[in-house]
């Protein structure tokens, strides 16, 4: 599935997306404000897609579950928290930080070890 505000708007999430279908992927595309809410993958994948910008945000995963920024593309995140395990592929992955992150998870970089680097 898709939360997609990439072509007009902006999603603001003031309770929980919960990516709990380990058979497919959750996909976060355009903007979204946390505004308190939590992106959550319970079992199952949160892709942050190219392009896609997160903020003021509470990341968490259980069950194996995690958060992923999309293979070769680059999305953002901002003022936002890290509660559970968070993976930056390799093929050209890059993460843009900004204002302030807490980690109080586990933030994997490449962690296939493929030819090209992942950025944060």
């Amino acid at each position: 599935g898709m939360l997609d505000a990439s072509t007009m708007g902006t999603i603001i999430n003031r309770g929980t997306v919960n990516a709990n279908d380990p058979a497919q992927a959750l996909g976060l595309d355009g903007t979204h404000i946390g505004d308190g809410g939590v992106y959550r993958s319970d079992g199952g994948e949160l892709n942050l897609r190219n392009g896609s910008s997160v903020s003021n945000a509470v990341f968490d995963s259980s069950a194996g579950g995690r958060v992923e920024l999309d293979i070769g593309g680059a999305a953002s995140v901002s003022d936002s928290t890290n509660m559970g395990d968070m993976i930056i592929r390799g093929n050209g992955g890059r993460l843009d930080i900004e204002g302030t992150i807490t980690n109080n998870g586990v933030i994997s970089m490449n962690p296939e070890g493929t030819v090209f680097n992942a950025n944060m």
